[in-house]
């Protein structure tokens, strides 16, 4: 499913004006009659009890006008409260405060909200709230008379049905600008914008319906848009189901490289991962002296000692032992509790300058390429799939946290551009960037899946659905799906608990199968 920005939009509102013939005030009047049709549709009873429409100066109060009509003529007790003056509206909404006008006397003309009293609306007497009020254009902090209306529509307890987009969320990255609308329903045009799919502005947007209001397809077609939902249908095409006479051999070979004194867990998860997403084979290749820890736990695996340091990390001197196992595989996940030990960093350096396979990098692997980011560049690997957290994002960029969660799709987008790789920035809907500038964002996962553990399952899952012979930047996209579905199965048992990374891995043959088309 693509996603828009703000100025996506309005260049597609446009080319449908100017190119196809839909008049402007035809696609608002299309917008504002399916606000109208579910508000019958699916709050028929609150609305019963009456209907406040809070209207601005702007396209998005257009809107309000034309569905306050509808629901008028539908025979709804509507109240509109406008902020502003009709002078000041656009020309198609001045045309439907027109409309409006003239059909009903319940427009409420108001310069800010303290004139809110004067009118004769008892909130705790109405049902329904319609917030029209800011579009897809807000920049910056939301200001009165805007920011004290939503406040008042915030505190009513009534159900809102936001226009477009809650008021006050920024359209392009989910943020919100000092104050915002919370929503149960927003019915949004055309197609869902970014600010309603990430966070924090989906937790703002209640539940999202895209409404046709005659924006062609055809056009959309033709217009590239690099953002997306991942979607089960997406995910589906991806998946492949196994055929009957097949063996092992058929299914790819995983080389989880990890581990060190204390984190043997890491890799152990990575390699039940790889093995329940799929890989025919798996091997573990770890310091020696985990071999015996290894071949307790994962006895599906295949194990390979590599020569370990003093303080029971991957050795330099073991990448001569690594190289030779590449022979037979057909991807690698490396980093998964090995450690930044000086002498580990500079095995992961050059294992990776001689490695031509898809490559998973994650936790230790990228602390240590944090050290030296291009050497990204200098390996030249386009099959390298790395999977931070923010804050393993942000050593690779040198950037903290916060700044990061502000910025997610634009940072990730930037740099799997320029490092031209396949980048997961894992999180509350996590972000997928390929070397094109393609953008996925995933729709599942639940806060319960913040505990640890959880990055070396997806690692694994990704990894494994490589060596089955799916290619690195699909694996990554359908890897972050099955790993947070896998996780909203175990969380509906478990609401407001914590999920153990091991849940999931009995979790993930079931949801491979219920996706596979």
């Amino acid at each position: 499913m693509k996603v828009a920005t703000s100025e996506i939009m309005r260049s597609l509102d446009k080319r449908t004006t100017e190119s196809f013939g839909v008049k402007s005030i035809v696609l608002m009047e299309n917008a504002g009659s399916a606000v109208a049709r579910t508000i019958v549709k699916e709050f028929d009873t609150p609305a019963k009890r009456g209907i406040v429409v809070f209207c601005g100066k702007g396209n998005n109060g257009g809107d309000g006008f034309v569905a306050a009509r509808h629901l008028i003529n539908k025979g709804f007790h509507v109240d509109v409260v406008f902020f502003g003056k009709k002078e000041e509206l656009p020309e198609d909404s001045g045309t439907n405060y027109t409309a409006l006008s003239r059909i009903t006397d319940v427009v409420h003309v108001l310069k800010d909200v303290s004139e809110f009293d004067t009118t004769d609306i008892n909130l705790g007497e109405r049902g329904i709230i319609i917030d029209a009020l800011l579009g897809t254009g807000i920049k910056g902090t939301v200001k009165e008379p805007y920011s004290g209306a939503i406040d008042l529509i915030n505190k009513s307890g009534l159900p809102v049905i936001s226009v477009d987009i809650p008021s006050g969320i920024d359209a392009d990255t989910g943020a919100v600008a000092g104050i915002a609308v919370r929503a149960k329903k927003t019915v949004t045009f055309g197609l869902t914008k970014i600010g309603l799919v990430v966070y924090p502005g989906a937790e703002f947007a209640g539940d999202v319906e895209v409404a046709d209001i005659s924006i062609p397809d055809r056009l959309i077609q033709q217009t590239y848009i690099p953002y997306n939902l991942s979607s089960y249908k997406l995910i589906g095409s991806i998946l492949k189901p196994r055929n009957f006479a097949t063996n092992k051999g058929d299914y790819g070979h995983t080389l989880i490289i990890g581990g060190s004194e204390g984190k043997s867990g890491a890799a152990i998860l990575t390699a039940k991962g790889a093995l329940r997403a799929g890989s025919g084979l798996v091997t573990i290749a770890g310091p020696e002296g985990l071999m015996p820890v290894f071949e307790t736990t994962v006895i599906e695996a295949l194990k390979e000692p590599l020569t370990e340091t003093l303080s029971g990390t991957i050795d330099k001197s073991g990448v001569q032992q690594a190289e030779k196992l590449l022979q037979t595989k057909d991807v690698v996940a490396l980093g998964p509790g090995m450690g930044t030990e000086n002498q580990t960093t500079e095995f992961i350096f050059e294992f990776l300058k001689r490695c031509k396979l898809p490559v998973v990098v994650d936790a230790d692997g990228l602390n240590s390429i944090a050290k030296n980011p291009d050497i990204l560049l200098e390996i030249n690997n386009e099959n390298i799939v790395l999977t931070p957290h923010p804050g393993e994002f942000g050593r690779l960029i040198n950037m903290n946290p916060k700044e990061i969660n502000q910025n997610r799709i634009n940072l990730s987008m930037d740099f799997a551009k320029e490092y031209k790789c396949t980048l997961v920035l894992k999180g509350a809907r996590t972000i997928i960037a390929n070397k094109d500038g393609d953008i996925w964002i995933n729709p599942t996962g639940n806060p319960g899946m913040s505990t640890g553990g959880m990055g070396d399952v997806l690692t694994g899952i990704i990894a494994g659905l490589i060596a089955t012979g799916i290619s690195p930047q699909e694996a990554a996209i359908a890897g972050v799906f099955i790993h947070g579905m896998a996780g909203d199965i175990v969380y509906a048992y478990h609401k407001n608990s914590s999920v153990l990374a091991s849940d999931l891995l009995e979790r993930i043959p079931y949801v491979i199968s219920s996706l596979i088309a």
